[in-house]
């Protein structure tokens, strides 16, 4: 998680802290989430036969999980203290289920990861979240086409248990994007 959120204030869109405070135990959740454009993207025709494998990430400022620098960067936050949520987020990962849902599933990786109960049932007699499950503030064939905004997104995590403060790249600086990161990142304390 903390590798890919310095493209966020960089490309000049936005990021939303998000918070879950568990009274049992008294433990604190906090993740920082950045990278959401702040208005949707213009649905782009695809031609037929046009797709993508694999694109290359611009390095730098990205590098690949799995590089020599990705795994740097990982030890040397993890040293730091500042990996605390990463077990938490790696537990949940999941893939979206539509090119447009990179923001339900994010919200839906976060929600599980913070251990936010639905409420309802997923299958069976599973409560976990699902992009499906996430459909009160926007339908979802609308989602399928033009993704969500970082306003909706953080509506979103509100309407299913999650405290939320949106702050806008334009309102903020590098440095304040920075300590959002540092203290979600150190915020989170593993599960049993």
């Amino acid at each position: 998680l903390g590798l890919g959120l310095g493209l966020g204030l960089g490309l000049g869109l936005g990021f939303v802290r998000m918070r879950r405070v568990r009274l049992r135990r008294g433990r604190l959740l906090s993740f920082v989430l950045a990278a959401l454009p702040a208005a949707a993207p213009e649905a782009v025709p695809m031609k037929l036969g046009a797709s993508f494998f694999r694109r290359p990430l611009p390095s730098p400022p990205a590098f690949a999980f799995s590089s020599v620098e990705g795994r740097r960067l990982f030890a040397s936050a993890m040293n730091a203290g500042h990996m605390e949520c990463f077990f938490n987020i790696a537990e949940n990962f999941r893939t979206q289920d539509e090119p447009a849902y990179c923001g339900l599933s994010t919200l839906v990786m976060v929600l599980n990861a913070m251990r936010v109960d639905p409420g309802k049932a997923w299958k069976g007699p599973w409560r976990f979240y699902h992009e499906s499950m996430l459909d009160c503030c926007e339908p979802l064939d609308v989602v399928k086409e033009k993704g969500i905004t970082l306003d909706r997104f953080a509506t979103l995590a509100r309407c299913n248990g999650a405290e939320t403060g949106l702050e806008y790249a334009s309102g903020a600086t590098e440095a304040d994007f920075r300590d959002a990161v540092r203290a979600a990142t150190a915020a989170v304390r593993s599960q049993p």
